[in-house]
């Protein structure tokens, strides 16, 4: 495994959850460190993600976290952008639990608003880290949240590997690629900014999420929702069947 691009350390916040961070830090091919970095993955009773000496808050996964909890009572519903892109209206009428992969699954926010919804959602994540990070979430998802995780289900590998090895067709297959902050990395803010160094995310990112795309539109019968920055260029030369737009961001909407 090859370490993270803006992983420098992994440590401990206290004596007792060492030993746990120098086996993840064996995984990673890291050192265990206490020294200075700018990326540390913080090991406690839950993961994180911190920038040293950043006023930014370390970043950890909580599906019971109270801004989703707001979403999941006052966020609007299947009225939402995700869910009207996604189709669940119809979707659900049609299917028990629709199945959505989301190809690139990052904090599994998205994921939890369409589980939440009642759909079976497979997460695909890359990072091993953020891997981690959502397993360790799911497993400690307390009761409010408990029959949401269950229709959650967690694959740590590469998005287009595993959308080849897929047996079924699924009904949606979702992705929210990071989209690299070109020119203006100083006003990169806040989990973007966590997750772009964690990453090392770069223009020849893009490439990539194209094939990605590609590589989910191969599949016929099946609706793929790419989540872009409002004013972001197409990933692909193919115009999407439609658009749902917001205010910050939009979603293209590719049907077959």
């Amino acid at each position: 495994m090859n370490p993270p691009s803006g992983l420098l350390a992994v440590r401990a916040v206290a004596p007792e959850y060492e030993a746990r961070a120098s086996f993840l830090a064996d995984q990673l091919q890291l050192e265990a460190s206490d020294s200075q970095g700018d990326l540390i993955l913080q090991v406690g009773d839950h993961l994180a993600l911190a920038i040293e000496n950043s006023r930014q808050h370390p970043l950890h996964i909580d599906f019971a976290s109270a801004k989703l909890n707001w979403r999941r009572q006052h966020g609007g519903g299947l009225s939402q952008p995700l869910a009207k892109a996604a189709g669940l209206k119809s979707l659900l009428k049609q299917f028990e639990e629709p199945w959505i992969v989301d190809g690139t699954a990052g904090l599994g926010r998205d994921a939890f608003m369409l589980a939440n919804w009642g759909c079976r959602v497979t997460m695909v994540e890359q990072s091993q880290v953020l891997a981690w990070m959502l397993e360790e979430a799911l497993a400690r998802a307390d009761l409010s949240v408990a029959d949401v995780c269950g229709r959650m289900s967690l694959v740590h590998g590469h998005a287009e590997n595993v959308l080849a090895q897929l047996a079924e067709v699924p009904q949606v297959i979702y992705l929210d690629p990071m989209f690299p902050d070109v020119g203006r990395s100083a006003n990169v803010k806040g989990e973007l900014q966590i997750l772009q160094r964690l990453h090392g995310v770069k223009v020849e990112q893009q490439e990539a999420d194209q094939a990605l795309l590609r590589a989910a539109r191969q599949f016929q019968h099946c609706r793929v929702v790419v989540k872009r920055p409002s004013h972001a260029p197409l990933l692909s030369a193919d115009a999407p069947t439609y658009q749902i737009k917001g205010r910050t961001t939009r979603f293209d909407v590719y049907v077959s």
